[in-house]
């Protein structure tokens, strides 16, 4: 089984994908998506949607926790709506969200 943590960054999302192996935790892939400024908001979240769902796929991510930076400021809109579409990712893929 493996899990995810994700990062949700305003310009990007950093994302690393684990397995457990023996009782400890094993690095299978850890690496960031940047977001394209050119890209209107539903393009972003179609690009980041698509590229976390091949990652769900290929590496079998059946939990994902997630965060949000802080420091993100007036920007938090785009940030939640992010989390949202991510959120709706991951339960329609049968992904465990826990925070």
């Amino acid at each position: 089984m493996g899990f995810m943590n994700i990062s949700i960054f305003i310009n990007r999302i950093e994302f690393g994908i684990y397995k457990m192996i023996n009782d400890k935790t094993k690095p299978i892939l850890e690496d960031e998506i940047i977001i394209p400024k050119s890209f209107s908001i539903g393009e972003r979240l179609s690009y980041i949607r698509k590229i976390i769902n091949v990652l769900i796929k290929e590496y079998s991510v059946r939990k994902a926790y997630m965060y949000i930076e802080e420091d993100i400021g007036i920007e938090i809109i785009e940030a939640v709506k992010v989390e949202g579409i991510l959120e709706e990712l991951f339960s329609s893929c049968g992904v465990e969200i826990c925070k």
